[in-house]
Formats: structure tokens, C-alpha cells, sequence
């Protein structure tokens, strides 16, 4: 009955995770839960070898998925951010800034490697879904974590745009204490749910779809005078 009930709850929260990956941040996810109760002796079929290239992605190149995937988000930001500051910011010419956008890019690059290599850790050190995990989690992350990729971000852009060292710490003076609280504001609650539904390989991937948000906010922070 005991292994019966342990059975159960291990199905349930199962279930429960993927619910929660397919409603928020991976439609495909049901596909892939679907794929793992497949017989394997079946003939593969187009659908088969697309799920084989998924698992392979978020499995064995997860690295690779994490950093372009962190890149490309940082990317589609400002490009929604500039569309909105040319629409919005009462500019009389539509002006497209190409070498910001590849700027940030790189930047998002750097972030995603360091978040992948972070995860990996932060959950090899404090494995475990308990709320007291959970708010240990949150806790380095927005202690430690946050403030270095505000740095970098920050630093990394300046680098990128052939500013000054000077120039660069001033930057970062002014704009690292108002950043960082909404960074938690943002990332506290997404944090939560993070680490408390997903399963490690697919956190990278769920924290760039709320970055879509935030780096836009930082976009429009780093490149506006405020």
C-alpha cells in the first residue's frame, strides 16, 4: 500500500510539472511527455525523429540550446524595445539600431553559458523541491546571481560599445540599485515557480521567456537616460 501511495504522488507531481511546462512556456512539452510512452520497437516516424532532435537539444546539446536560446531572447528584446521607442518615443524617422541588437546578443550569450553552468550547480548543491530548498535557491541566486549579470550586462555592453573603463563603472553606479530592484521584483516570484514545477534542463529555457520582459526593460535602461 506504502509503495502503492509513493507511486501515486511520484505520477502526480509528474503530472503536474508537465501541465504546468505546456500552459506557460514549452507548447511542444506534451509531445515529448507523449514520446517517452511510446513503444520503442515501433518504427520511427517523421514525428519520432522530430521528438528524437528535441530530447537531443534539452539532453546531450543542452549547453548549446541554453546559450543561443539566452542570445536569441536578448536579441527579439530589443528589437521589440527599439520597434517600441520608434513607434512611441515621438521619433519623426523609423531608425534601426542593427549593432545594438548584435550587442546584446552577445551579451545574452555570456549570460546564458553562465546560467547554464549556475543551474547545474545551484541544484547539485541543493537538490530537492522543499519550500526551505526552494528558498535557498532564491536566495543565492538573487543575492549572488542577479548582481553579477547586472554587472555584466551592464560592463559587457559598455566593452562592446569601445566605452571607457570610467565611463563604465559610472554607468553601472547609477543604474545597478534601481535595476536590481526590479530584478526582484521580477525574478523572486518567476524563481519560485521555477524551481519548484521544472524539472533542471528546461530552466534556462522557461527563465528567457520571462527575460523577453525584462530585457526589454533593460534595453530601454541602458540605452535611455533615466
Amino acid at each position: 500500500m506504502l509503495n502503492f501511495l509513493s507511486g501515486l504522488k511520484k505520477r502526480t507531481t509528474e503530472w503536474r510539472s508537465q501541465l504546468y511546462l505546456s500552459r506557460i512556456c514549452l507548447p511542444f512539452n506534451y509531445l515529448l511527455w507523449r514520446g517517452t510512452s511510446n513503444n520503442a520497437s515501433k518504427k520511427p516516424s517523421e514525428k519520432g525523429y522530430l521528438l528524437h532532435g528535441l530530447r537531443q537539444l534539452f539532453g546531450k546539446y543542452l549547453y548549446i540550446t541554453n546559450t543561443v536560446t539566452s542570445a536569441a531572447i536578448m536579441g527579439f528584446s530589443d528589437i521589440l524595445q527599439q520597434h517600441a521607442e520608434n513607434v512611441h518615443g515621438g521619433r519623426q524617422k523609423y531608425v534601426f539600431d542593427w549593432k545594438r541588437t548584435l550587442n546584446m546578443m552577445e551579451v545574452g550569450a555570456v549570460q546564458g553559458i553562465l546560467s547554464h553552468v549556475f543551474y547545474l550547480i545551484l541544484d547539485k548543491q541543493l537538490p530537492g523541491t522543499q519550500l526551505s530548498t526552494i528558498a535557498k535557491k532564491i536566495a543565492v541566486d538573487q543575492i549572488i546571481f542577479s548582481p553579477i549579470c547586472i554587472t555584466i550586462f551592464f560592463l559587457g555592453m559598455q566593452f562592446l560599445e569601445s566605452r571607457s573603463w570610467e565611463s563604465s563603472v559610472q554607468e553601472l553606479k547609477e543604474k545597478f540599485l534601481f535595476v536590481y530592484v526590479v530584478d526582484c521584483i521580477v525574478w523572486i516570484p518567476s524563481q519560485f515557480a521555477n524551481f519548484y514545477y521544472l524539472p533542471p534542463r528546461f530552466r534556462v529555457l522557461c527563465l528567457s521567456a520571462v527575460s523577453v520582459v525584462y530585457n526589454m526593460f533593460l534595453s530601454f535602461i541602458k540605452h535611455n537616460n533615466v
